[in-house]
């Protein structure tokens, strides 16, 4: 973007000049019909009262423009009429991180509400693009409550909206933007709205700039461009926090080289799973932590190593292999915990671990490893089998007893949202305890259960650490052990 930026950009602050003049917030609209827009947010600054627009894209995230950023903003939700404002909801910021106030570029933002919004007839979300690369309708709508008149002080406190024609992108004149051009549109107090084409929030409302022949051209932040920035940022809050994925079994208290026999309550998990057939997934391995009790899935690769995720170290962590039914745990096996140097707690990033056993594993028949990828590169099959003790459902509180197993299809790493990662998506897979268990596509380990992220449709995107990704990590670390 250009130097224009600081003269065009429509948020309501003194150091934004408005290019256009408006007599009703959006420029040549029409009044929207009450709550008929409910994904539609009021942005405003408790302190300094600058406004901005913005749209729900999940339950607990608003997307808006970057330079609406302020230091005590709040979001309003259901709003049709700004004299009459419900309760606020305060928000952590998170523009992204290339956002440039002199230049304009790079204009998204994401707020994430401290108090998820309760969905219902006037609060909604809308749908962002699925892919980068999407076919965009040209017909599109833009809304608001932007200011009345230039330089005028009362903006419109009704949503206004209007209908706009999106013009070539070499028309643009901007990388990483969407573009609009006539006499109507958005205008000052406008910043942050969507640009909504086919259903679909397509674009952010950034800036516009006076064009010789009186008409406007409006610029809006191409939003299908950050998928994977916004993905992997509303991924992150997900990270089953970590060991809140990982959570303490609350009907599981055997304790280790003992055998606790319980009714099976049948809270059996991966959601939507089957049964899986009795030892016939040797390689599974059972991970608890002695004092807290926590739980995760891991696999063994070798008779010394099981793979897991990162975000399950715990301090005590053992290991129990063979197993069906974790009422009748065999001995445990006590590991040393290597996590990937760069693994990060905040963002989940590189979350994969190798746990070297003390006492190497006895291969037999309920006993045995899986393999992993041999390349980085190698083809992956879409259909896979992910498998874990974990939650009957998203929000039960007690996991399986016994080993449960479901299909689930790969969807294209561009929607993924994640570098060194792989994602399916569906109401069935993984969820609350079967981190660390192997994602098996072709009968090799491609993926690490790392987290899931729960979809406007009530689907989730389940996450899974890529491992081919790791290789030359994991050969390094398991040969070092080796060679002691």
């Amino acid at each position: 973007m250009s130097l224009l930026w600081h003269i065009t950009c429509l948020l309501l602050l003194n150091s934004c000049t408005p290019g256009f003049s408006m007599q009703h917030g959006i420029v040549g609209g029409k009044v929207s019909a009450p709550h008929s827009r409910p994904y539609m947010v009021y942005i405003r600054d408790k302190l300094r009262k600058a406004t901005c627009g913005g749209f729900l894209v999940r339950e607990d995230y608003v997307m808006t423009a970057a330079h609406c950023k302020l230091s005590h903003l709040m979001v309003y939700l259901g709003v049709n009429d700004t004299n009459f404002l419900p309760d606020g909801i305060e928000v952590d910021p998170i523009p992204h991180p290339k956002f440039s106030m002199k230049t304009g570029d790079h204009d998204i933002m994401l707020l994430k509400l401290k108090t998820p919004a309760t969905l219902n007839k006037i609060v909604g979300t809308i749908n962002l693009p699925k892919t980068v690369n999407e076919k965009i309708s040209k017909n599109c709508m833009v809304m608001g409550w932007g200011w009345k008149k230039n330089y005028h002080e009362s903006p419109s406190n009704v949503l206004k909206e209007a209908n706009v024609n999106l013009i070539d992108s070499e028309n643009c004149g901007m990388a990483d933007t969407l573009c609009t051009e006539g006499s109507s549109g958005p205008a000052q107090g406008d910043s942050g709205g969507p640009l909504i084409c086919g259903g679909a929030a397509q674009g952010i409302v950034s800036f516009y700039n006076n064009k010789a022949n009186a008409d406007h051209l409006l610029v809006y932040t191409h939003i299908s461009h950050y998928l994977p920035w916004i993905n992997r940022t509303m991924m992150s809050s997900e990270i089953p926090k970590m060991l809140n994925q990982v959570s303490t079994p609350v009907t599981l208290h055997p304790a280790p080289g003992q055998w606790t026999s319980k009714p099976d309550n049948h809270q059996v998990l991966s959601v939507g799973g089957n049964v899986s057939g009795s030892h016939s997934r040797p390689y599974m391995v059972y991970i608890r932590d002695k004092l807290r009790k926590a739980t995760c899935g891991g696999f063994l690769v070798r008779e010394d190593y099981v793979m897991t995720a990162a975000h399950c170290k715990l301090s005590h962590l053992m290991v129990y292999l063979g197993v069906n039914d974790t009422n009748f745990l065999p001995d445990g096996i006590e590991v040393d915990p290597i996590p990937h140097p760069k693994f990060s707690k905040t963002t989940g990033d590189h979350d994969i671990m190798l746990l070297k056993l003390k006492t190497p594993a006895t291969l037999n028949k309920t006993v045995s490893i899986i393999t992993f990828p041999k390349t980085e590169n190698e083809e992956i099959s879409k259909d896979c089998t992910v498998m874990g003790w974990g939650w009957q459902d998203y929000h039960h509180e007690s996991p399986s007893s016994v080993l449960k197993e479901e299909s689930v299809t790969l969807i294209d790493s561009a929607n993924c949202g994640t570098a060194d990662a792989l994602c399916t998506e569906g109401s069935t897979g993984p969820a609350r305890g079967d981190s660390g268990g192997p994602l098996v596509c072709g009968g090799v380990a491609q993926g690490i259960v790392s987290s899931y992220q729960k979809q406007k449709n009530g689907d989730h995107l389940a996450v899974y650490t890529h491992i081919s990704h790791y290789l030359p990590w994991i050969h390094h670390t398991m040969n070092s052990s080796t060679q002691q």
